[in-house]
């Protein structure tokens, strides 16, 4: 985990922090990915604790602009929301020591985007006793 996550976040209860801008690192969107989205598990090594993280998408104002092309014509541009390539939202629900999990299994299928591949098999997760 990031040490930044701590600076950047916001409380949202005293078990959830929220992070609005979080630039996830690539092995970070594969393992979220690799669970259909569904989270996964963030180790923070300060407190030796593990925290239940979730990411979602960011969304970035464009600011509004107008601009004159060479034929003296006024052009506009901006003016709304899109959603960020970099950054993502992210919640984190914990702390959650190592005796409070355990380990639950299950199959995947495989699963393929442009960006990243996933393979078939047994996969481990944990859950909350």
């Amino acid at each position: 985990m990031k040490p930044s996550v701590w600076e950047n976040g916001s409380w949202k209860s005293p078990h959830e922090l929220l992070v609005e801008k979080y630039s996830p690192r690539p092995f970070e969107r594969w393992v979220h990915g690799f669970h259909g989205g569904d989270g996964m598990w963030m180790y923070d090594p300060i407190d030796k604790q593990l925290w239940y993280a979730r990411l979602a998408g960011h969304e970035i104002w464009v600011e509004e602009s107008s601009w004159y092309s060479e034929g003296g014509e006024e052009n506009s541009g901006g003016g709304y929301f899109r959603w960020s390539k970099r950054y993502k939202e992210l919640t984190l629900i914990g702390p959650c020591s190592w005796d409070q999990l355990r380990v639950k299994t299950s199959f995947r299928k495989s699963f393929r985007t442009s960006d990243y591949a996933w393979p078939e098999g047994r996969t481990a997760t944990f859950v909350v006793d």
